[in-house]
């Protein structure tokens, strides 16, 4: 697979940050984060399909998943990477870190309303519960970056669970 197209700010020394657009959008939507804390290293692909990444089809999860595996592998010294996704960009987060857990180190999911199993969602809430606690990336207000919400009604996991952020 060709790899992902991406925007990059920020030295590769320091942790990074994936930002991960939600569909029918690209990594630019994240431009100004990217420029707003050049402390991280900060990433923003362009999923397959998708504007620079046109060329990587089709827009599948699995197509994504494995773009943005290969992109935290070659670019993230440390191996390892917090994940911002919104809309489709948080669906595919979930994905990475299913697959891939050894390379999220935390993660932000907004816009998603994953079908999860209670194992799957333990063990992705178990993963990233040291989220509000870490001072490296600042919580807005002192508030947790994640919660688990009730599903909003006439949602219908089938027995798994509704993933929200706050």
């Amino acid at each position: 697979m060709d790899r992902l197209h991406f925007r990059e700010n920020g030295s590769k020394d320091k942790d990074a940050i994936f930002f991960i657009h939600g569909g029918g959008m690209t990594g630019l939507c994240w431009q100004t984060a990217l420029r707003s804390i050049p402390e991280y290293h900060c990433l923003a692909p362009d999923l397959p399909g998708s504007c620079r990444s046109a060329h990587i089809t089709p827009l599948t999860s699995e197509n994504s998943v494995e773009g943005l595996a290969d992109l935290i592998r070659a670019n993230v010294a440390s191996g390892r990477a917090a994940v911002v996704g919104l809309s489709v960009g948080a669906d595919v987060a979930i994905g990475l870190f299913q697959k891939y857990p050894d390379l999220v180190e935390k993660a932000f999911l907004t816009g998603t309303t994953p079908r999860l199993s209670r194992a799957t969602l333990l063990a992705f809430v178990g993963s990233i519960k040291s989220l509000s606690r870490d001072r490296r990336v600042p919580s807005p207000a002192g508030q947790p970056l994640f919660a688990m919400r009730r599903p909003r009604p006439g949602f219908d996991p089938q027995g798994g669970a509704y993933l929200g952020c706050c």
